[in-house]
């Protein structure tokens, strides 16, 4: 069935016939050609395009009316409307976003940075094991961990937001301290999980001069959890499962530091982590409930 605006073999035509050729005005022409279908939609890249397609469609909602105007600007410019000239340029660049490691490498050394900045982290002793999302990374509890060395979108001050799959391989013990540490920029920030009574744990954030410290409320550490810190300048939240968990009222900023992002590594009186993780992202502003919610059930295969 033709859906076209004004007729398909007119100079103005513009819409599609059978779903399968296309018509878009460029300038002042008008192409006629094969409308693109991907060869299998339901791949990991696939997957992982369309999600980012999702989160970007649900920032652009989030811009101030002046940020909107921005783009409706730009785009003008190459026939593009505001919303496009958006999500033309947030594709291109991903911006806000710090670093992502999917930890979907099944050999080597290097967990790879699916953001625009490059961060490759180097993988000492962590295994590859199934995850929620395709592949993930074991740490046996004894000296496997993750570093990704300083760079400055790791440098996380004042609004950020770090979210991680994880399962615990065991109650974490709960004479420690601090815990089990599962992020750690010395000088900066860290989150660990530390074991509780009747075998639940609890998630501790710890801030250098920062956002206060916080203990969460309890979960249980055996089954795949879906975690998202965010703070705002004004509010810390700890979301699991998409949930909102624990919040906490602090003003601060973290310093920035050389030192590198430990993930899964000791340090002073922690203990090293024994768990499964999986798709780690670092985010540069404060995500909200609805993307909380919307990775949480995230999974491939689905």
């Amino acid at each position: 069935m033709a859906k076209t605006k004004t007729p398909f073999l007119s100079l103005g035509a513009s819409g599609s016939v059978g779903g399968s050729i296309t018509a878009q005005k460029r300038y002042d022409q008008t192409l006629v050609r094969r409308k693109p279908f991907p060869t299998d939609r339901y791949t990991l890249s696939q997957a992982y395009q369309r999600w980012l397609y999702q989160d970007y469609a649900h920032l652009w909602l989030v811009l101030t009316p002046a940020q909107q105007a921005t783009y409706r600007s730009e785009g003008a410019k190459y026939h593009r409307t505001a919303f496009q000239q958006w999500m033309h340029y947030s594709l291109s660049t991903l911006p806000y976003l710090s670093a992502l490691w999917d930890l979907d490498e099944t050999a080597g050394s290097a967990a790879h940075d699916q953001s625009s900045n490059g961060i490759t982290a180097t993988i000492y002793g962590a295994s590859p094991v199934i995850g929620l999302i395709d592949h993930a990374r074991s740490f046996d509890g004894i000296n496997d961990y993750i570093r990704a060395l300083n760079k400055a979108p790791l440098q996380l001050t004042t609004t950020f937001s770090i979210e991680w799959f994880m399962k615990c391989l065991h109650v974490p013990d709960y004479s420690t301290a601090w815990g089990e540490f599962i992020f750690m920029k010395s000088g900066s920030y860290f989150l660990s999980v530390r074991g509780n009574v009747a075998g639940r744990a609890v998630i501790k954030g710890y801030f250098w001069t920062g956002p206060a410290d916080f203990t969460s409320a309890q979960f249980d550490p055996q089954q795949w959890n879906h975690f998202m810190f965010t703070y705002d300048h004004a509010v810390e939240r700890l979301y699991l499962n998409g949930t909102l968990l624990t919040t906490k009222n602090t003003v601060g900023s973290c310093p920035k530091t050389a030192s590198p992002l430990d993930i899964g590594n000791l340090y002073g009186d922690g203990t090293w982590l024994k768990a499964i993780t999986d798709h780690i992202a670092l985010w540069t502003i404060t995500l909200d409930s609805t993307l909380a919610e919307r990775h949480a059930e995230r999974r491939y295969p689905a």
